[in-house]
């Protein structure tokens, strides 16, 4: 991310990010908190906090096998639709279309899996835990919560006010992905966020 803001000539940035990406976003928050204006995270992927019965298993096996692994894409995008249900049409859509184009593709299954498997595999608690480092994060911040999330539950809103109390929070009646399925709330709760900081 930061590196990507040096490309662009960004010396500081608001950083928005999705699921995956909002993890991205809040680690920057926490790794370079004096690059980032302020963060939007949309259904962010945080630690678990119940027991990881899998966590085993993964550590054993590698993200690497997404280079090998066939991924038909009819029972890949069956899945992806499940998951994102077509509330908005075109945009939902567009949505899973770009997701797909890079799950396709050796690679970006492979950076899949080890995102997925990391963010599994994280420590929820400890000195290096991520909820203990979560309390640290200082940049205004903004959580887009989708009540039919399956994903990331919209309970782990309570987790994260006890570790920020004074981050807003908006809940929106999507899944976990606000912004193609709920795209007029969605930018008017983060056009209304940044206009009052």
């Amino acid at each position: 991310m930061v590196a990507a803001m040096d490309a662009l000539g960004l010396e500081r940035a608001h950083v928005a990010g999705n699921s995956m990406g909002g993890r991205v976003a809040i680690e920057t928050g926490l790794t370079d908190r004096d690059r980032v204006g302020s963060l939007l995270l949309l259904s962010p992927a945080l630690a678990w906090l119940r027991s990881r019965p899998w966590a085993p298993l993964l550590r054993a096996l590698r993200p690497e096998l997404g280079l090998i692994q066939p991924a038909p894409r009819p029972i890949v995008e069956a899945i992806v639709r499940q998951l994102v249900p077509s509330t908005n049409g075109g945009w939902t859509d567009a949505g899973i279309d770009e997701f797909l184009r890079a799950y396709l593709t050796p690679r970006g299954r492979a950076a899949f899996y080890a995102a997925a498997r990391n963010i599994y595999l994280d420590e929820p608690h400890g000195e290096d835990g991520f909820w203990t480092r979560l309390e640290t994060l200082q940049s205004d911040s903004l959580f887009v919560w989708g009540k039919k999330d399956t994903l990331v539950p919209i309970a782990f809103m309570k987790h994260v006010e006890r570790a920020l109390p004074r981050a807003k929070h908006v809940e929106l009646a999507c899944g976990h992905v606000p912004q193609l399925e709920r795209p007029r709330e969605t930018h008017a709760a983060i056009r209304k966020f940044l206009a009052e900081l």
